[in-house]
């Protein structure tokens, strides 16, 4: 009895260490991995963001079984130590090939890890923590199997936060995704109850906003495939203009790649438009593109994240500055002008009860350089263009009735205008 026990231990024994060997190695490939991920996001981020934001692994203690990996997401600039606000990261890792976790639930799948993140409390996000009651703002789990795909569940607590003169609140979000390695796919849907920002002077509000993805990447670092956002409401206003407003607004994006070019359509639809508490009507639109190249559209949308977020950030001011990034925006489209693109807008609709109107819109470009002040294209940058434009004039003079019933309209806005036919067509 005594020889089989030892025998019995001695298994127990080997297995353990042989389990302990693995979920070591697990440990270092996977810091490896944190590391290799960490420098390709900051890749895509100063694609778009330049250098206002930055992550970084401030840490990794790597243990036999678990690890815990510390990530720092600063949002301005590193030489900025004034103003320089980081959100701090913890992913308390369990180590493959049979996380611990699993185990006790008699799970016995292979997996590369199990990863929880939270965020950590710090001056950037003490204001957060108090006002979800001291929890984490944002949390998850994050399964790794050897094959290196993600599937991503997170969780965002309510909060209502205020800084200086901006106040934001946001409802409970879910975000849940499945990544391909290296970002060679994602498929990921978003939900949120709402988040308004307010400042006292402009205030934002979005109501039942959902965020759909699946894509794949292409060698020129595009995600092709469908995207979707759906918003129940959307509200904007501002006390020193005016207000504005959609209900039931669904925007979808299907992307494809042909022969290294990328073509697709964009469609949109608004079921209600306002305008300083004033309903406009229904809003639709679809757009159709061929011949994209994948590269200059790629850096024109990089160009276009970098200004809004400059933008957001007071980064962008001075006419110095406004004039470079014109500059850099003709030449990306002179960029992407040179496989002559094609747009087809079939078409943006608009529709009340005084009737529908219309614009249907054919364009190719034609290859061109920027301009020689570095504005604008040389010669004659459209190749081809076919437009039609259909009017219901119901709907003209129910427009000018609105406008006429503005408060603060001058006299010559207050007249009444008809018109004799009942549809013109350009």
């Amino acid at each position: 009895m005594k020889k089989k026990q030892i025998g019995a231990a001695g298994v127990i024994a080997a297995v353990a260490i042989v389990y302990a060997g693995f979920s070591w190695y697990a440990g270092t490939h996977i810091e490896a991995q944190s590391k290799a991920a960490t420098e390709t996001i900051n890749v895509s981020l100063a694609r778009s963001w330049s250098d206002h934001v930055q992550l970084s692994l401030r840490s990794y203690e790597r243990g036999i079984f678990s690890s815990r990996a510390i990530y720092a997401l600063t949002l301005t600039k590193q030489d900025n130590q004034a103003n320089r606000r980081e959100i701090l990261w913890s992913n308390q890792i369990e180590h493959g090939p049979f996380p611990w976790s699993r185990i006790q639930r008699a799970d016995f799948s292979i997996s590369g890890a199990i990863i929880q993140t939270t965020v950590l409390k710090n001056s950037t996000t003490e204001e957060l923590f108090n006002s979800t009651g001291g929890r984490s703002p944002v949390s998850g789990t994050t399964h790794i199997t050897r094959a290196g795909i993600a599937t991503v569940k997170w969780t965002v607590q309510p909060f209502d936060y205020t800084q200086d003169s901006l106040r934001v609140k946001l409802g409970a979000a879910e975000f849940s995704a499945s990544i391909g390695p290296s970002f060679s796919f994602l498929k990921s849907t978003s939900n949120f109850e709402g988040l308004s920002l307010s400042d006292g002077k402009l205030a934002l509000e979005i109501k039942n906003l959902q965020l759909g993805t699946d894509t794949r990447a292409t060698k020129a670092g595009m995600q092709v495939g469908t995207r979707d956002i759906r918003v129940g409401n959307l509200t904007w206003a501002s006390l020193d203009s005016l207000s504005f407003g959609l209900q039931k607004f669904v925007l979808r994006s299907d992307l494809r790649e042909a022969n290294d070019l990328l073509g697709g359509v964009t469609t949109a639809e608004v079921g209600a438009l306002k305008l300083n508490d004033k309903t406009w009507g229904e809003l639709s639109l679809s757009l159709g593109y061929e011949k994209l190249n994948g590269t200059a559209l790629r850096s024109l949308l990089d160009f276009q994240d970098s200004y809004l977020l400059r933008t957001l950030l007071g980064y962008s001011s001075g006419e110095a500055s406004g004039t470079s990034d014109a500059k850099k925006f003709w030449q990306h489209i002179a960029a992407l002008s040179k496989t002559s693109p094609a747009f087809n807008l079939s078409p943006l609709g608009w529709k009340n009860s005084q009737g529908r109107s219309q614009l249907a819109l054919a364009l190719t470009l034609a290859p061109s350089e920027t301009g020689a002040a570095g504005i604008g294209l040389q010669g004659n940058a459209i190749k081809e263009l076919d437009a039609t434009l259909s009017v219901s004039t119901p709907m003209l003079n129910a427009v000018y009735a609105q406008i006429a019933q503005t408060p603060g309209a001058n006299a010559s806005d207050r007249k009444s205008t008809r018109l004799n036919s009942s549809h013109t067509v350009v």
